[in-house]
């Protein structure tokens, strides 16, 4: 019977683990970086979209949690000028 207690003792105790790993890897803010990769790509439907950006360029520019309105500026810029050569 001792055995049949830490047997399920240490499923447990896997299954917190697990639990716990799948919360820190797929955090809502690993989620929407997650998503802000497609965004470069001209395909995508939320190509340089503002909001979606947000997550990478808090990653690639770590002195500026949010983006510039240069960028902005840039982004929409680009946006236009593809929208334009694919019609």
């Amino acid at each position: 019977m001792k055995v049949g207690v830490n047997l399920k003792s240490s499923c447990f105790e896997i299954i917190d683990t697990i639990q716990s790993e799948f919360s820190h890897r797929f955090s809502d803010f690993d989620m929407s970086l997650m998503k802000s990769v497609r965004v470069p790509s001209p395909a995508s439907n939320c190509f340089l979209d503002r909001e979606e950006l947000q997550p990478l360029y808090s990653i690639v520019n770590s002195t500026t949690k949010t983006i510039s309105t240069d960028l902005l500026n840039e982004t929409t810029s680009v946006k236009k000028h593809c929208l334009i050569k694919a019609s």
